[in-house]
């Protein structure tokens, strides 16, 4: 019997030991859903896009490189139609990161802030092209005339990482694919600790990443994930529909105008359910089979489920539920620490949408929908 066959099982706790002691990370959820985003899409069912949404060295970028060494990563550089599907293939090239991947693999954008910083032509081709990316069919034409044409069929997972810049793509009103995460804010007292332990890892940091890694890759190779979900009662059911329902009408989106007299131009009808039910459904059994308990487990499904929304709103709509009565415009932008136009911008998308409610007018006054209220005491802790 060798050493390697008589090795314990690395666990989620071992992952977690390794990450604590290498930064400060009061709050484990943002590796556990990486984690279980991975387990996801190993098993049967649609693909999970998961986005990371965080300040600048709040150790995104250094959570998803964990991942590099398993079979099915593969890192996205350049989000172009050739960088994803091209014909290079005759001139030595890999045919694009599709080809690279194959039918079957998980993609790793480490810097999606880019994107966002993109010229809006340049960034909206993007965005369709990572949707069709999504939705399992891209298909190119290459060549004089377009005489040529490149397709891939599979399935592709997506784990990346952003700034709240990403905040100003309003993504929307294209078809949402992505289910968001969103770093807590840290407090004084986070700041100094995470600054504490960068201290002593100073002249370590590439002994601690290799720490990591080794770790994360030890915990999959010793998982072994279902084909099949596993299933969920009646009441785990419910409760999936009615999260997915709270968090689909909260993240749609509005159309506005430009110019001078800046005015809401159209209302789409929100995003119906099923996309995001799908995904959450597949999130859920990849944080069962990693080991998080039933409780942590629904905290982070509705965590991940209410981040699709922008930060902004999510603090005005927060303001909301916390009034004891109608709050003024002014109001809500000193709870929120925002100007009174941009509150009032954002109460008025709420108001479009069904979220809230204009109950008066001098000086306007604002509450949250009764349907809200409802839902978001059953749902939030």
């Amino acid at each position: 019997m060798t050493i390697a066959s008589i090795r314990p099982a690395t666990t989620l706790r071992d992952v977690d030991a390794v990450f604590q002691e290498t930064f400060h990370m009061p709050d484990l959820g943002a590796l556990h859903v990486v984690l279980a985003t991975v387990v996801a899409n190993r098993m049967a069912g649609e693909p999970v896009w998961l986005l990371l949404v965080g300040p600048p060295a709040s150790a995104k970028t250094e959570t998803v490189e964990t991942l590099a060494d398993l079979a099915e990563t593969v890192t996205l550089s350049v989000t172009t139609k050739a960088g994803l599907l091209s014909g290079s293939t005759e001139k030595g090239g890999t045919g694009g990161v599709l080809l690279e991947g194959g039918e079957r693999f998980l993609l790793v954008i480490k810097d999606f802030t880019t994107i966002a910083s993109e010229h809006a032509s340049t960034r909206t081709e993007v965005l369709a092209i990572l949707r069709e990316v999504f939705d399992g069919r891209v298909e190119r034409a290459v060549g004089t005339g377009g005489g040529r044409r490149l397709k891939w069929r599979g399935h592709a997972g997506c784990i990346a990482c952003a700034t709240e810049a990403v905040d100003t793509v309003d993504m929307a009103n294209f078809g949402e694919r992505w289910v968001r995460y969103r770093l807590p804010e840290s407090d004084e007292d986070d700041r100094f600790l995470t600054g504490l332990v960068a201290v002593g890892n100073l002249g370590r940091q590439r002994e601690q990443r290799a720490r990591r890694l080794a770790v994360v890759t030890a915990f999959f190779a010793d998982l072994v994930a279902p084909e099949q979900l596993p299933a969920l009662s009646a009441d785990e059911e419910d409760h999936l529909i009615v999260l997915a329902d709270l968090a689909t009408r909260c993240r749609s989106g509005v159309v506005w105008g430009g110019g001078h007299h800046d005015e809401i131009l159209q209302v789409p009808q929100p995003e119906e359910v099923p996309r995001l039910l799908a995904e959450l459904g597949q999130l859920s059994a990849g944080l069962s089979v990693i080991g998080v308990g039933d409780d942590e487990r629904w905290r982070l499904l509705t965590k991940c489920a209410l981040d699709g929304m922008s930060s902004l709103r999510r603090k005005v709509i927060d303001a909301l539920l916390a009034a004891s009565f109608d709050p003024a415009t002014a109001t809500v932008a000193g709870r929120c620490r925002l100007p009174q136009t941009t509150a009032r911008r954002h109460l008025q998308e709420l108001v479009a949408l069904g979220i809230a409610e204009l109950t008066g007018e001098g000086p306007e006054r604002w509450r949250a929908a009764e349907w809200l209220v409802d839902k978001w005491g059953e749902l939030v802790p």
